[in-house]
C-alpha cells in the first residue's frame, strides 16, 4: 500500500505534497470488528512513519466517531474531533478549508475589490444573486464566491430535498475541488 502511495503520490522532485487522505464511513467499515479496527490503526502508523511528506488523515462517521468503541483505540491517530451537521458547512469550509494566512487577506481583498462590478453581475435578478451582506465574506470564501455556494445548496436541496445522501460531503468535495483548481491561477480567477 506504502509503495502504490509513492507511486501516485511522489512528484518529480521526490517529495510527497501536501495530500488530503479520507477514510469515508471509516465508523461503518470498523462496526464492532476488533480486526478492521486493528487494520485501520496500522494504515494510519504506516501512513505517518513511512511517507515523507505532510499527510493529513480523516476518517468520517455517520454519527460520532466516539459512539464506535473499537475507534476509541485509534482515536490517537485521529487527535482532532470534529462533529459536523449540513449547517455546519459554511463555517466548516471558511475556517478550515479556505483560511488564508493572514499576510495575504490584503492581497485577496484588494482583488477581490477590483473585480467587485463583475462579481456583483453573477445571476443578478435571481434569488441567489449578489448580496450586500456577501461583501463581509468574500474574502474569507474565495475562490469560492457566495453566489456559487448557493447555486450549489440549491441544486443540492432540489435533487436531495432529505439530505438522503450527505449534502455536507458533496458542498465539502465542491469546495475542495474549487481550492484544488486554483492555486496556480492568477489572482481572480
Amino acid at each position: 500500500m506504502i509503495r502504490v502511495m509513492r507511486d501516485v503520490l511522489v512528484g518529480a522532485d521526490g517529495s510527497v505534497p501536501c495530500t488530503l487522505l479520507v477514510f469515508d464511513e471509516v465508523q461503518q467499515y470498523i462496526a464492532d470488528s476488533s480486526e478492521r479496527s486493528r487494520q485501520v490503526y496500522e494504515i494510519a502508523e504506516a501512513i505517518e512513519k513511512h511517507l515523507d511528506g505532510p499527510v493529513l488523515l480523516v476518517g468520517t462517521g455517520q454519527s460520532a466517531l466516539t459512539d464506535t468503541p473499537l475507534l476509541q483505540k485509534n482515536a490517537g491517530r485521529f487527535p482532532v474531533k470534529l462533529h459536523l451537521s449540513d449547517t455546519d458547512v459554511e463555517t466548516v469550509t471558511r475556517k478550515m478549508l479556505l483560511l488564508k494566512k493572514p499576510d495575504r487577506l490584503p492581497a485577496v481583498k484588494e482583488i477581490l475589490d477590483t473585480c467587485g462590478g463583475e462579481i456583483s453581475r453573477h445571476l443578478r435578478e435571481t434569488n441567489i444573486g449578489a448580496r450586500t451582506e456577501d461583501r463581509d465574506i468574500l474574502a474569507a470564501d474565495y475562490p469560492l464566491l457566495p453566489v456559487r455556494r448557493r447555486f450549489w445548496e440549491s441544486v443540492l436541496r432540489a435533487v436531495d430535498p432529505g439530505g438522503a445522501t450527505a449534502q455536507l460531503r458533496t458542498q465539502l468535495r465542491i469546495v475542495y475541488e474549487a481550492v484544488r483548481s486554483s492555486p496556480r491561477l492568477p489572482w481572480g480567477r
